[in-house]
């Protein structure tokens, strides 16, 4: 009993200290938040790092006031104005655009500037001398400011400046800040003194001035308008900030004030040089020294229920704030007192740094409980408030953990916090506990080896080293499940349960497996044949998909136990080693990686590659990340070596806002013109084309490098509806230098990062005279020259031609009588060669054997003979003795008198052959004729000529009817029995020295009986033209030709020839003499 009473006394006595020890150790520490800040400042190309005001006019360029000068920025480029350029004075003290967007500034010294048309003009203020503290207008166009000593100034809308000068109705104030409640209402904050009304009447003769009586004596640094109507807010100097109420009944404020808010700021006593209100009602408040205050707004219960703070630790350049911008795509623009100028443009990630609290460990685990975040450490863990950042460490001495890496955390249905150790095994807090307890649930090292933790219900789902544990926290059950139960591995990288309830776990090099607790039964899910696969986490979107991730294969789909999808480097993926994946609200996957994160739009219709978005070093994600868990809200917490970062989907959305596009310089040829919406131009004579060129520039100031440009120019008159966009990329510049005489419209757009179009395009008309060459008046002149130039030369051609007409009279006539005269010389030597040719046809008549001598020994043959002119080359010859008859059908080279002299030196030597005796034979005959005719004609070997002949021989021994062929390159046909047989005659000339070694004739015999028939022909009769298509009659027509006709009689077959031969002809010339004959037995 006593040793149970010393121990609760020690741990009493452990837990106070361990408690003092939080409050003493961790009262001053907070974690690091870190938010995306942009800082632009000297060094960064701005001209002064004390930024006075901020505004931003309807081209959407930021204006920044400095004690410098004015600077206007577009997000790529600066441009400052100073007196150099009109300016009253180069200090700004306050910025204001009025309804007709002039720009209205500020100076010392009592001096007002405004800028109208691009051109800055000065307003002289009499009995003005000092700070310029505000200007703003009123619904009338009225122009108002307030000299800092001296009190309100009006300009009206025709430039007419009227001062309210006069202490004695103004009293003795300092002005610091003002706003017009109506056109004859204002209030006005002063220095120490507090708010005022002033209420002038309608004249503005008389004035009824009201302290605000809730505001103490104070110094009133700005006056903002509330969304909420009748209402401002008043920011004071060391007081803190109260809102204004313009009542029907009277006016009243009230100090904003909550003590329950974060505690390391004091609103109450704070600084405040300017507040926003945003559309939700969260306000931003600007101090000197605190940084912005964000006070969240329940709009349920209407008031402030937390805050954070902008400040140096978190990424602001500067604590000293001066102004705050909301511009047009909600970026947030903070100007600093000495730190230029800090935008926060991505609100969606925020970062929470160890090294910089002094936390030289890395986040293996993170998990977001309501208000409390807790983060475990590769050595303990720790927990803290987001907002407010105040942090408590725990470890082996402070709250019962070991000093141990936090791998994952597990909240239960009965709010038991659970903590799983990579070494140490599980622990476990209950709700409104300060302190961890072990939870004993198996001895063994590798069981206490844990990689990740979940739950369903009352039941622990522990991935350990030793295969997994199903622990039962109601009843105490435990089971495990090793290799020996069917896993493929007992080192469990992960256990996730589906929305099915199933129980997945990927065990080392083993793909996925799924267990069933009920049925004890364990699945294996390879994933891919042949190859192992470390899956190192799963997860399930929005239609029920598990997507798993893998150490070296990347993404993967799993549907239905099949791998549907994959995405590794090769689709954009960062890295295919990947550690968790996680789904976010959105439907996109995220996943975890050494060096940074990759983000996939499963829902996006996108070719592979768009679907991925990779965040690295440039977005300050460069860290090694091991762990994804969400909060209640949606929110992803991501655990790393450097910390946790927390990303917020609600933030990240796409930028609706569409650029605004401005043209910024023109030039033409090289030298600037004035910027216009239409050029009219000459056409540009000496030269081809005019050079146009163009700067514009859309500002889009979340991302302004990933702006890009197109333009299309349109002609008039061309069909521009198919016309293309020309695609500029990020280049804000265009030059032109090929534009035609015409009319052309020059269209330009602009997108921003996220494709969103400018809801303006920028058209600059431009218009080129056309060349005085095409103009109606010169093409009338011209058309009026040209008909003369013509008339006159028709008359000067008509003169020519009625000369030279004479001419070609006179010189016909003496030409006509040398024609007459060689006219007649040429028709007497015709007639005398037509008598000549005439002539020797009767010699060559005479010359040819008579039809009787073959009609008597073969009466029913038949000779059709037709020369092409009067005398022909060809020639029949033949004789007989009393046994023999010898007939010859010869073609002699050439037609006309040529063929003619040819055939009267064939037919005198067979006369003479004939009646040699040694002759015996028709082949001997044809040597002879060969020999004798290569002498008559004189044919050596130094003179050869192409003359000689074709000649088939017929010997037909008559009392047998046995007959003997030789032929030189003519065919015979013979009827013999009624079947044709051909003998095509040796391929050798009479008269040809080429194949006389080669071809020498030859004998052929044939026994024959009466009616037999054996036709020779010419080459003139197969070679002429004619026919449907005007093609040759070829030896295959002759064949058919003496098919049909061998059974009819001579005289028959000689009509038939004749027929066939003209008919095939028809209106064709005859080209060659024609020679058929045909000798029936």
């Amino acid at each position: 009993m006593i040793n149970k009473e010393q121990t609760m006394q020690q741990i009493k006595i452990r837990t106070f200290f361990w408690v003092l020890s939080l409050c003493l150790s961790f009262s001053s520490a907070s974690f690091a938040q870190s938010f995306d800040f942009k800082v632009y400042n000297t060094s960064e190309g701005l001209a002064d790092n004390d930024i006075i005001a901020l505004t931003q006019d309807k081209n959407d360029y930021i204006w920044m006031a400095t004690d410098e000068g004015l600077i206007r920025y577009d997000g790529i480029e600066y441009v400052v104005y100073t007196v150099a350029d009109s300016l009253a004075h180069n200090y700004i003290n306050c910025l204001h655009f009025d309804k007709k967007d002039r720009l209205w500034i500020g100076h010392k010294n009592g001096l007002i500037t405004y800028r109208e048309d691009d051109e800055f003009h000065k307003i002289a203020v009499e009995g003005s001398s000092q700070l310029i503290s505000a200007i703003a207008d009123d619904e009338h166009g009225n122009i108002w400011a307030i000299d800092q000593k001296r009190g309100l100034i009006r300009i009206d809308t025709k430039g007419v400046v009227t001062t309210f000068f006069d202490r004695k109705i103004y009293g003795r104030k300092n002005y610091t800040s003002f706003q017009c409640l109506s056109n004859n209402r204002f209030l006005i904050g002063t220095a120490r003194q507090g708010l005022f009304v002033f209420q002038f009447d309608a004249t503005y003769s008389s004035v009824e001035i009201t302290k605000v009586p809730d505001i103490p004596h104070t110094w009133i640094n700005t006056i903002n308008k509330s969304n909420r109507s009748n209402n401002y807010w008043i920011g004071t100097r060391g007081k803190g900030f109260y809102e204004f109420i313009d009542q029907v009944d009277g006016v009243g404020a009230e100090h904003v004030s909550d003590h329950t808010l974060c505690q390391k700021f004091d609103i109450e006593s704070e600084s405040v040089t300017d507040i926003y209100e945003e559309t939700e009602g969260h306000l931003l408040i600007s101090t000197l020294g605190s940084g912005v205050v964000r006070l969240i707004y329940d709009p349920v219960v209407g008031q402030f229920n937390d805050s954070f703070k902008y400040s140096n630790n978190n990424g602001l350049s500067n604590n000293d704030v001066q102004d705050i911008l909301c511009d047009r795509e909600g970026n947030y623009w903070f100007g600093t007192k000495g730190g230029g100028v800090s935008l926060l443009v991505n609100q969606y990630f925020v970062f929470y740094n160890l090294d910089e609290i002094g936390f030289h460990y890395k986040a293996s685990s993170v998990y977001k409980d309501g208000e409390n975040l807790w983060v475990g450490l590769d050595r303990g863990m720790m927990l803290t408030d987001p907002l407010c950042f105040d942090i408590r460490y725990y470890d082996d001495q402070y709250g019962g953990i070991p000093n141990d890496e936090i791998v994952d955390y597990y909240k239960d249905e009965n709010e038991t916090l659970w903590m799983a150790t990579a070494k140490s095994g599980l622990y476990f807090r209950t709700k409104n506990s300060e302190t961890f307890r072990k939870k004993n649930y198996y001895n063994d090292k590798l069981a206490l080896c844990i990689n990740g933790i979940t739950g369903v219900k009352d039941e622990l789902f522990l991935a350990t080293q030793r295969g997994l544990f199903i622990i039962d926290t109601q009843k105490g059950a435990i089971k495990n499940y090793e290799i020996k139960d069917g896993l493929s591995h007992n080192n469990i990288n992960f256990v996730y349960v589906d929305s099915k309830t199933n129980i997945w776990v990927g065990p080392k090099d083993g793909g996925l497996c799924k267990i069933n607790p009920v049925q004890n039964r364990i699945e294996r899910h390879p994933l891919k044949d042949n190859r192992a696969v470390d899956v190192t986490d799963m997860t399930e979107d929005d239609d029920g998909n598990l997507w798993i991730s893998t150490k070296g294969e990347g993404v993967m789909s799993y549907v239905d136990d099949v791998v549907t999808q994959q995405f590794t480097t090769a689709d954009g993926l960062k890295k295919d080693f990947c550690y968790a994946i996680h789904s976010d609200i959105k439907n996109r996957l995220w996943v975890c990686h050494d060096g940074g994160l990759s983000r996939i739009d499963v829902a996006n219709d996108a070719l592979k590659n768009d679907k991925v978005k990779i965040y690295g070093h440039n977005e300050k994600l460069g860290s090694s990340f091991y762990q994804i868990r969400q909060d209640a809200t949606g929110g992803l917490w991501f655990a790393s070596d450097k910390g946790v970062v927390n990303y917020l989907p609600e933030n990240d959305r796409p930028n609706t806002v569409a650029p605004i596009l401005n043209v910024l310089t023109m030039h033409l040829d090289d030298e600037e013109i004035p910027v216009t919406k239409r050029l009219q131009l000459k056409y540009p004579y000496g030269k081809k084309h005019y050079k146009l060129s163009f700067d514009f520039r859309a500002i889009s100031f979340k991302k302004p490098e990933d702006v890009s440009y197109q333009v299309r120019i349109d002609k008039a008159g061309d069909d521009n509806t198919t016309q293309k966009w020309s695609d500029l990329g990020n280049v804000n510049r265009k030059e032109i230098d090929y534009l035609g005489y015409g009319d052309y419209k020059i269209r330009i757009r602009a997108f921003n990062a996220d494709g969103i179009e400018t809801s303006l395009q920028k058209t600059i008309s431009v218009s080129i005279d056309k060349p005085v060459y095409l103009s109606v008046w010169f093409i009338v002149l011209m058309v009026v020259l040209f008909v003369v130039c013509v008339y006159l030369i028709m008359k000067y051609r008509e003169r020519l031609l009625i000369k030279q007409k004479q001419q070609l009279q006179n010189e016909v006539a003496s030409q006509t009588v040398v024609l007459r005269e060689q006219k007649a010389e040429i028709e007497r030597k015709n007639r005398d060669i037509t008598d000549s040719i005439n002539y020797a046809k009767k010699i060559q008549s005479s010359i040819l054997p008579a039809m009787d001598d073959l009609m008597n020994v073969f009466p029913n043959s038949f000779v059709y003979f037709k020369p092409r002119d009067i005398v022909s080359g060809d020639f029949y010859w033949f004789n007989h003795s009393k046994d023999y008859f010898i007939a010859c059908c010869a073609d002699c080279t050439g037609h006309g008198v040529p063929g003619a002299f040819m055939s009267m030196i064939g037919t005198t030597i067979l006369n003479d052959i004939f009646r040699l005796p040694e002759i015996d034979s028709p082949a001997a005959m044809l040597e002879r004729l060969d020999e004798e005719v290569k002498k008559l004609l004189q044919k050596n070997e130094g003179n050869e000529s192409m003359d000689g002949m074709d000649i088939s021989v017929l010997e037909v021994h008559i009392p047998t009817r046995e007959i003997r062929v030789a032929s030189a390159k003519r065919p015979v046909y013979m009827i013999i029995n009624d079947e044709m047989s051909v003998y095509k005659g040796s391929r050798r000339s009479i008269g040809d020295n080429y194949e006389e070694q080669l071809s020498p004739f030859v004998n052929v015999e044939y026994s024959c009986n009466k009616g037999d028939t054996i036709y020779m022909f010419s080459d003139g009769y197969p070679d002429q033209f004619g026919g449907p298509y005007g093609k040759k009659f070829m030896k295959a027509g002759v064949e058919n030709l003496i098919v049909e006709m061998q059974d009819k009689a001579g005289n028959e077959q000689l009509e038939l020839v004749d027929n066939n031969f003209e008919q095939w002809r028809g209106d064709l010339e005859q080209i060659d003499d024609v020679l058929f004959m045909g000798i029936r037995l």
